[in-house]
């Protein structure tokens, strides 16, 4: 049985405790907790209290890191045994840029809500994402979270041999699925994505348009000056760092996932985490806020108010 939790302050998390499985109770029952019997409510309010000047010292320190390893790179290409670690350093700090744009699409980085808005627009320059189209995607997802045919993430294909998991290795499905959906938001073919509401499509379609311009202009100032900046200080350190690595360690763990028996781990906790928090909570080690709570039919009756509160959408 679920027991009551309880709390000491209000950055401790709740003490919940499960009944073992083999008490005849479904592990999914479980998992119908509220981000408050989480986290109290206060301390809930303390950690999504948001600060402008933390998330420009964020933002500092990640440029800082681009523009140093970036530097280092592209000046020590013909010196391998400073350019190559260079690169991998680089390529991770261009990759991760995906952090920031997440974080301001949910609007926390910045108290500032134009703040957020513009960070996480030039962040999915940088990442290849564009963040206007992915606070749509992104809010589906959580609002929906690992409900089939609702959650946009369930359609990702996940590997089930070795063969597929090195094709995802290889970052190829997500450069196509890149190319493509760009393509289909600037040409205004947004009918398939029942996240994007007609209201907002002509927003997403501006937007991308704007991000394919940025990509265009750099390309033709590499022509017209006969640089490689383009490939050099863009595109290969993101295929190198986020395609093969980010990208391959996530489809491994999607991988292994398949053959793992969550029932063999010793307790149905695993699994009411995997449906009561969101994926990114899951993701990042149970350590980051709940931004939804409840298994899938609890997920679909959580108000609106709670979602925007604690996701900041």
């Amino acid at each position: 049985m679920l027991h009551e939790p309880n709390a000491s302050s209000p950055l401790t998390p709740h003490t919940v405790q499960f009944a073992s499985a083999s008490e005849g109770t479904s592990a999914i029952a479980f998992a119908r907790l509220s981000p408050q019997q989480v986290f109290a409510r206060e301390g809930l309010e303390q950690l999504n209290r948001r600060s402008n000047i933390k998330g420009a010292v964020q933002a500092i320190a990640h440029l800082s890191l681009l523009g140093a390893s970036g530097y280092c790179w592209m000046t020590h290409t013909d010196q391998l045994w400073i350019g190559l670690p260079a690169l991998v350093l680089y390529g991770f700090a261009v990759a991760a840029t995906f952090m920031p744009l997440h974080e301001c699409v949910h609007r926390t980085a910045f108290a500032n809500r134009r703040a957020n808005d513009l960070i996480a627009w030039l962040a999915g320059v940088l990442s290849f994402y564009n963040s206007t189209f992915y606070r749509r995607y992104h809010q589906w997802h959580h609002r929906y979270t690992r409900i089939p045919n609702k959650d946009p993430e369930l359609t990702d294909l996940i590997p089930s041999n070795w063969r597929e998991y090195l094709l995802h290795v290889s970052g190829i499905p997500w450069w196509m699925g890149k190319l493509q959906t760009h393509f289909l938001c600037a040409t205004g073919q947004m009918a398939g994505f029942s996240y994007i509401p007609e209201t907002a499509r002509r927003e997403v379609q501006r937007s991308m348009q704007l991000q394919l311009m940025v990509y265009g202009c750099a390309i033709a100032a590499c022509v017209y000056f006969r640089q490689t900046w383009f490939v050099l200080g863009w595109l290969l350190p993101l295929a190198v760092d986020f395609a093969g690595g980010a990208y391959g360690l996530q489809s491994g763990w999607q991988f292994v996932d398949q053959y793992s028996d969550y029932a063999d781990l010793g307790s149905p906790a695993i699994i009411v985490v995997e449906y009561a928090l969101s994926c990114r909570a899951s993701f990042l080690s149970f350590y980051s806020v709940p931004l939804f709570g409840g298994c899938p039919s609890s997920s679909e009756r959580a108000s609106d108010a709670c979602r925007g509160r604690i996701c900041g959408c």
